[in-house]
């Protein structure tokens, strides 16, 4: 495994070409570094390797994880997981 430094530091070099197809709008993303962190999902091939399914999430320190499921049905499960916590987040923000 070649891993990358920086913001990315421990992580697989797939993990940054997620998180740069995000940055280009090509990805289901939701959140923000400011409330429980950014999430971006993708499940497919990257640079002809794969497939890959992946969530990846950056904190508000601005470091990056990925986290790889050996199933998209398992990665789906845990989006549906983070949009849930996300809709409670909302919920109590509206609230106050």
């Amino acid at each position: 495994m070649i891993r990358d430094l920086g913001k990315f530091e421990c992580e697989l070099y797939a993990t940054r070409a997620v998180y740069d197809m995000a940055g280009d709008g090509m990805l289901t993303d939701i959140g923000s570094v400011d409330e429980l962190g950014w999430y971006a999902c993708y499940s497919g091939t990257i640079r002809g390797r794969g497939p890959f399914h992946v969530i990846v999430s950056e904190d508000s320190q601005g470091f990056v994880h990925g986290e790889y499921f050996d199933t998209e049905a398992d990665m789906e499960k845990a989006w549906a997981a983070i949009e849930g916590e996300y809709e409670t987040l909302y919920a109590t923000m509206e609230e106050e």
